[in-house]
């Protein structure tokens, strides 16, 4: 159990609180790691029963309630006591920004991969917008069922996510700075936490922002090896209180896991991720520009669908932790589009609703359908959740689809 003295850290580091078993897959049958001694017997229909009572007749409480108090305490107080409000609302520069390597990164084997803008892939988007715009803003165009594609709105606040995917977003080389760390266990830890994900009933947006958080979370602290799933769980709690209806709770979590961690690993972890990104969360996923982008096929239903199936591919890979969840959503959805409509054409509305033209896109099409051919050997959970008939069975379309097609980008 975590010591007052900890607590009183002013930052919270995973290492001092990760147990050495944290790196252990759950088991077949469900066996707690930790049990805590049976609390005393109390009346809870006891209508003078309070915190002073419970804490004089329970000792497991007491120490809990003791801890919990001073740890909320703390972490309201750094949030308080920020040098400035200013820097709490501007960019994280040590998180945020690249250092000064070149974006042209995509021609380079083992090198992050960026979209590239040309001055043709800039003429053709400003045609786009000569010849769509209007569309775009005409309240006839509105989707009913989709508030953020409302006419009267979406362009400001696609021109707000727009701002904000690239400012919250990790360091493109992050792992450099990670000693205990490399790409290849982070695409096992992502395939864990997809499988977590799934076992929990979270809706998709939850998964990429876990994934968005906890990059953004190894982009600035240094880790060891057996907290990486511990970072990786916490991001998936925090992401699911964001994003979620009604988010699991603590105990939900709990039995997820199986018992590979305790209740005060999780809380602790939890609150190390937020206070380190200053409870900057806003980071928007590809399902808002993956709905604008089908906008150009009058929002073909199977065409998104399917696109799920890639854009789960992707963030397993390195090369892609700093893309832009826009160009992902773009590429996702012209694989698909060829995939199902059997049409490679990316016309001017495609442009215009993506944002991006054929020729940005190509680059991270190819990796992306290397990736899927090969996801039986290096991705078996994710191309397991999407043989399932509840997933749309993508992963038969694409093979067949693969089997059988001549198209070469």
């Amino acid at each position: 159990m975590t010591t007052t003295t900890e607590l009183q850290h002013k930052r919270v580091v995973l290492g001092d609180i990760t147990s050495k078993r944290s790196n252990t897959l759950p088991s077949a049958k469900k066996k707690m790691r930790r049990r805590p001694p049976p609390p005393t017997v109390i009346d809870l229909e006891e209508p003078d029963l309070d915190v002073d009572t419970l804490q004089q007749t329970n000792p497991v409480y007491r120490a809990q309630y003791e801890e919990v108090s001073k740890a909320i305490t703390e972490c309201i107080s750094d949030f308080a006591n920020f040098d400035a409000l200013g820097d709490v609302l501007n960019d994280d520069d040590d998180t945020l920004k690249d250092d000064n390597t070149s974006h042209h990164s995509s021609v380079l084997t083992d090198g992050p991969l960026l979209p590239e803008e040309s001055e043709n892939s800039a003429e053709t988007k400003e045609k786009a917008n000569k010849k769509y715009h209007k569309l775009w803003t005409s309240i006839k165009d509105s989707d009913n069922l989709e508030p953020i594609m409302e006419a009267e709105y979406s362009e400001d606040i696609f021109k707000y996510i727009n701002k904000v995917e690239s400012r919250y977003k990790p360091k493109k080389d992050y792992m450099k700075t990670q000693p205990h760390l490399d790409w290849a266990y982070r695409s096992t830890v992502v395939e864990w936490l997809v499988q977590m994900h799934e076992a929990l009933d979270l809706i998709p947006e939850t998964l990429f922002l876990a994934i968005n958080i906890m990059d953004r979370y190894l982009s600035k602290t240094v880790i060891t090896l057996n907290k990486f799933r511990l970072a990786g769980i916490a991001a998936l709690f925090v992401a699911a209180k964001m994003e979620e209806l009604h988010a699991p709770s603590l105990e939900d979590l709990l039995n997820a896991l199986d018992g590979q961690y305790a209740e005060e690993e999780i809380v602790v972890a939890e609150r190390a991720l937020l206070l380190e990104l200053k409870f900057k969360l806003g980071w928007p996923g590809p399902f808002s520009f993956l709905r604008k982008t089908s906008r150009a096929d009058e929002y073909d239903d199977d065409t998104r669908a399917h696109a799920k199936y890639f854009l789960e591919i992707m963030i397993t890979e390195g090369k892609l932790v700093a893309a832009p969840p826009s160009w992902l959503a773009a590429a996702a959805y012209y694989i698909s589009k060829v995939m199902i409509l059997d049409n490679d054409d990316w016309t001017l509305k495609h442009v215009f609703f993506s944002g991006y033209t054929k020729e940005q896109l190509l680059p991270l099409v190819r990796l992306t359908l290397g990736l899927c051919d090969n996801a039986k050997q290096n991705h078996k959970i994710i191309r397991k959740k999407y043989k399932s008939e509840e997933h749309s069975a993508t992963v038969e379309v694409y093979e067949k689809w693969r089997a059988n097609t001549t198209f070469n980008p």
